[in-house]
């Protein structure tokens, strides 16, 4: 099912056509991760593995953490009707923090998330108690440790009393084989693995303590996601789908996956496309930002402002000034930047339509036949 990597030449043939799957170089390392999901983003085993898989500065392969998986009914291979029951599988708890986990770069321990080290990760690192030698020991023997970061200080929207680090998998790096035990004293869920497989997920769904479960399949090896009803509710993800403003902001924080399983089916393949065009205009317009700020890069301040002023429309410029600040002015960088405007300034419908034109004018009203 997985398929085997110890390059990153291994994996670039198969994303070459997929602008929205970042190749991000970093000090020491390089991270492919994905800016947005569109329809056929993950159509192929390699593309599927470019959810924060990391490379040395020579190619190869150091951190897999887990693969791109799906909701349950997100996707037709994952509705419920069409999934083996009777296969043996195991329920985590899925944890509502940071997905964390450990990489050696240049010879030394750091902690990453999806995108690497991240402020997160070092937050990681210096709240919780972990075993470095224990860790080390794993990664030399040719393993990824995926823990989960709970913290009184890193909610989400679950409270947890204690920072920790929770296990979640191991996974071979070169294989992307997972282990099943690596998180047996933390992970799988007890309290609710009673009766049918239809009573299980019903006692999942209403539980008040849980962001929900992964289920494990032990022969087919496929991950399915499954969130709580209390959980959804906290995110008021049903109410978000109704105004445009909150699925711009589900958008821009790569949470419209999550949100699109529990609406109806036509509402949930509109926002896609939706979202899909939002998507691509952000690509669009990194890319030409980029271009913009590498032709006037030797240009001093006052030069620099003056060409924007110029050839920029006015509600825009901003984004060149703060882009040209960046450390690397990568269409990634820019489209993080975007992002990070758009969730700061999305707070009322005029605002939401003058940026309209912006995105390309994307159908957000479902169509009446």
């Amino acid at each position: 099912m997985f398929p085997v990597i110890k390059h990153i030449d291994d994996v670039l043939p198969h994303i070459a056509d997929k602008p929205e799957i970042a190749r991000i170089e970093k000090d020491g390392y390089t991270v492919l991760d994905y800016i947005y999901a569109g329809v056929s983003t993950f159509d192929n085993p390699y593309a599927r593995e470019c959810r924060g898989i990391k490379f040395d500065s020579n190619g190869y392969l150091i951190a897999r953490p887990f693969h791109k998986f799906f909701n349950l009914n997100e996707k037709e291979e994952t509705m419920f009707e069409n999934q083996d029951w009777t296969e043996p599988f195991t329920l985590f708890n899925k944890w509502d923090g940071s997905m964390i986990h450990p990489a050696l770069v240049n010879g030394e321990l750091v902690f990453m998330t999806r995108k690497g080290v991240t402020d997160v990760a070092l937050q990681a690192m210096r709240e919780c108690e972990y075993d470095a030698d224990d860790m080390i020991s794993l990664i030399k023997a040719g393993y990824t440790p995926i823990y989960e970061f709970i913290s009184p200080n890193n909610k989400i929207v679950i409270h947890y009393d204690e920072a920790r680090l929770v296990p979640l998998n191991l996974r071979h790096r070169e294989t992307g084989e997972y282990s099943s035990g690596f998180s047996e004293t933390d992970g799988p869920i007890g309290d609710h693995c009673n009766g049918s497989i239809e009573e299980i997920l019903a006692s999942i769904k209403s539980s008040p303590t849980l962001e929900g479960t992964v289920i494990q399949f032990h022969k087919s090896k496929r991950f399915i996601k499954f969130k709580a009803d209390d959980y959804c509710a906290l995110h008021r993800v049903i109410d978000e789908t109704a105004a445009e403003k909150r699925v711009l902001a589900l958008v821009m924080d790569d949470k419209l996956d999550d949100v699109i399983p529990l609406i109806a089916p036509e509402r949930g393949v509109h926002l896609k496309k939706y979202a899909d065009v939002v998507n691509m205009a952000l690509v669009h317009k990194a890319e030409d930002m980029r271009h913009f700020l590498t032709t006037r890069r030797p240009l001093e301040q006052k030069d620099f402002a003056m060409s924007v002023q110029k050839h920029i429309p006015k509600m825009e410029q901003a984004f060149y000034f703060k882009a040209r600040n960046l450390e690397n002015s990568n269409v990634t960088s820019i489209i993080s930047l975007l992002k990070e405007f758009f969730k700061k300034t999305l707070t009322t419908q005029i605002k939401v339509d003058a940026w309209r034109k912006f995105l390309g004018d994307p159908e957000f009203a479902m169509p009446v036949d």
